[in-house]
């Protein structure tokens, strides 16, 4: 792993990230990582076995992600509630399986809007992706997403109601 410390640093986190989600796949199914990808293994090409069978885990990932965006979008709409609606692992959780972290993209006209819209959405959407998950909602507006507005929330496990924290996202 020779040349700049960043790509070497970065390659390896990728690595432990790509164990990670391999085993995490493999407990849940209750086999032997060597053998639940096997197939993908055998046809890689010299030196992506890793990859390949990221690869397909990633595809479950995001076809189950999809769905489930789906379904929140759709509830969300109900409520006549208009958002743009992302997913990725969540490798915070200590669980054997990553849970979804969420990422709603609001589209508002003006800045002064944002803590109105925020008072008056925020929970619903939190109650739409249901518990265990952390949410980041960030404002679009007029086209521009502003990252500085970016509100966290997470469903607590001893209060039943949302609990938002400020926070940056770089």
């Amino acid at each position: 792993m020779g040349g700049y410390p960043e790509k070497s640093f970065t390659r390896l986190k990728e690595l432990i990230t790509s164990l990670r989600l391999l085993s995490a796949e493999a407990g849940t199914q209750g086999i032997k990582p060597t053998q639940l990808w096997l197939a993908e293994a055998k046809t890689a090409v010299r030196g992506g076995a890793l990859s390949s069978a990221v690869r397909v885990v990633m595809r479950q990932f995001n076809k189950l992600a999809s769905g489930y965006l789906t379904e929140i979008g759709d509830r969300l709409k109900n409520r006549g509630i208009e958002t743009e609606l992302h997913a990725r692992p969540d490798w915070e959780e200590l669980l054997p399986w990553p849970t979804s972290e969420v990422l709603a993209i609001i589209d508002l006209e003006y800045p002064e809007d944002w803590p109105n819209w925020l008072e008056e959405n925020g929970a619903h959407i939190q109650t739409a992706i249901g518990e265990h998950r952390r949410l980041w909602i960030i404002p679009r507006i007029a086209g521009i997403v502003v990252s500085r507005l970016t509100v966290s929330a997470i469903f607590s496990f001893l209060h039943p109601r949302m609990q938002l924290m400020t926070g940056l996202m770089n």
